[in-house]
Protein backbone atom coordinates (compact mmCIF):
# COMPACT_ATOMS: atom_id res chain seq x y z
CA UNK A 1 0.00 0.00 0.00
CA UNK A 2 1.01 3.50 -0.74
CA UNK A 3 0.83 4.46 2.73
CA UNK A 4 3.04 1.76 3.98
CA UNK A 5 5.65 2.49 1.72
CA UNK A 6 6.07 6.39 2.33
CA UNK A 7 5.87 5.42 6.55
CA UNK A 8 8.57 3.21 5.05
CA UNK A 9 10.42 5.84 3.30
CA UNK A 10 10.14 8.47 6.43
CA UNK A 11 10.93 6.01 8.30
CA UNK A 12 14.62 4.55 6.86
CA UNK A 13 15.33 8.61 6.05
CA UNK A 14 15.28 9.28 9.92
CA UNK A 15 17.01 6.60 10.74
CA UNK A 16 19.83 7.96 8.58
CA UNK A 17 19.58 11.22 9.51
CA UNK A 18 20.24 10.39 12.76
CA UNK A 19 23.32 8.07 11.90
CA UNK A 20 24.90 10.66 9.90
CA UNK A 21 24.23 13.57 12.77
CA UNK A 22 26.14 10.32 15.21
CA UNK A 23 22.94 10.43 17.90
CA UNK A 24 21.18 7.42 17.44
CA UNK A 25 18.79 6.96 20.29
CA UNK A 26 18.42 3.62 22.02
CA UNK A 27 15.10 3.51 21.29
CA UNK A 28 13.40 4.69 18.39
CA UNK A 29 10.72 6.96 18.44
CA UNK A 30 7.66 5.46 17.68
CA UNK A 31 5.43 8.45 16.26
CA UNK A 32 6.18 9.71 12.65
CA UNK A 33 8.14 12.70 12.39
CA UNK A 34 5.37 15.51 11.80
CA UNK A 35 4.93 17.39 8.52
Amino acid sequence: MLGDQLCNRVAEATRKRFYEDGDVPHTTPKEPPKF
